[in-house]
């Protein structure tokens, strides 16, 4: 039995889920920090499993569900900032009504207010993507950047608000 099959069968889907994001995750910093060195790229832990009282002292120190995964605070082609909403490819099976139910109502609404803004807010669903969107938006390349987001948009058929 191959470690991938051995590991499926002993780790629940939600928990495979949220590691596959976490690993996605861990490498779109990695890869982000060694190609710009001294620039900054972070995350916002919205989704940690906690205890009660955590969570109550999270919310009122300013917690808000639905804000991306990752920030890149970067003015670049036109936008204030850049921020990446990672979604997990297993999730995705292609179909209209799964890519609608990749994102809450929360996500949405918040994409949609930090679009308003002035800001870029992309999905993300495997690490060659983010490599080919962030160093075209690094670059200043906007010309790229708006053909990546006009194909991120007929992908995810507008589920992700008024990209």
């Amino acid at each position: 039995m191959s470690y991938a099959q051995n590991y499926k069968r002993k780790t629940s889907r939600k928990k495979r889920l949220k590691n596959n994001e976490d690993n996605l995750q861990a490498s779109q910093v990695n890869w982000f920090r060694m190609q710009y060195p001294g620039k900054i790229i972070y995350h916002v832990p919205n989704n940690m499993f906690t205890t009660i009282a955590m969570a109550v002292k999270m919310k009122k120190i300013g917690r808000e569900p639905g804000i991306p995964d990752i920030v890149i605070p970067y003015g670049m082609c036109g936008y204030n900032h850049l921020y990446i909403e990672n979604k997990d490819p297993e999730k995705d099976t292609g179909t209209i009504k799964s890519i609608k139910n990749l994102f809450s109502e929360k996500q949405i609404s918040i994409a949609n207010e930090l679009r308003a803004a002035g800001n870029v807010v992309v999905p993300c669903l495997d690490f060659d993507d983010f490599k080919m969107f962030v160093t075209a938006y690094m670059a200043g390349n906007k010309t790229l950047v708006d053909l990546y987001i006009k194909k991120i948009k007929e992908y995810f058929q507008d589920s992700y608000g008024n990209m």
